[in-house]
């Protein structure tokens, strides 16, 4: 991958490491923050508008209490700057990023999962928004949706591991590098060893690199 001819709008710190992993400069604002599940949704329910809106901070987040990181907001939806110093820090990027992302929707990867409270609405909401180039991590099966991936997950997990965790683990299910083609989600056999795994009563966590 020599040269970042996608944009991932990530709803946490996912995207992130697909930009590290190639060595790419962030073309998107959604690095080192996440969304929850509602404030995700409508966000890039209408991205542009979002995009182009100014971004202002509150002192108290509706979804968290005695948060530490600052929190944005665009046309009522909270942004979670988790791994931001400051609101400046967090202004200056998120304002300087936005402004790089495509507007071509077939160049943009849209990525979500189980965590933050999602429920099957809100899956299910993704899976129907239409989008031209998306995936998606769940503990639970949805084989409804192809752009769906499973990660199975210990019987005392209620969803997918963090976003940085998730790269990670979740590399070993798909092709990466196919999917910023926009080739699609090409599964790999390893897939079928971690179900196993999951079956043996082997939990997901335990599957995660020693080395790290």
């Amino acid at each position: 991958m020599k040269e970042n001819d996608f944009c991932i709008i990530a709803n946490n710190c996912w995207g992130a490491e697909a930009y590290k992993k190639y060595e790419l400069p962030f073309n998107t604002p959604t690095i080192g923050l996440y969304f929850y599940p509602d404030d995700y949704l409508n966000f890039i329910a209408d991205l542009d508008r979002n995009l182009r809106t100014g971004l202002r901070f509150v002192r108290e987040s509706r979804n968290i209490q005695n948060q530490k990181h600052p929190v944005g907001v665009v046309n009522g939806i909270e942004i979670q700057f988790l791994h931001y110093d400051s609101e400046q820090e967090a202004f200056e990027k998120w304002t300087r990023r936005c402004k790089r992302v495509f507007r071509d929707e077939k160049r943009l990867l849209f990525k979500f999962d189980d965590r933050d409270g999602a429920t099957k609405e809100h899956i299910h909401r993704f899976h129907g928004m239409g989008l031209a180039h998306s995936i998606c991590f769940t503990k639970e099966p949805y084989p409804e949706y192809p752009s769906n991936l499973q990660i199975p997950m210990g019987v005392n997990e209620n969803s997918v591991m963090d976003g940085y965790d998730q790269f990670y683990v979740a590399e070993g299910f798909f092709d990466l590098g196919q999917l910023l083609l926009r080739k699609g989600i090409i599964r790999s056999p390893a897939q079928r060893i971690r179900l196993a795994a999951r079956k043996a009563g082997l939990g997901m966590r335990d599957l995660l690199p020693r080395s790290r």
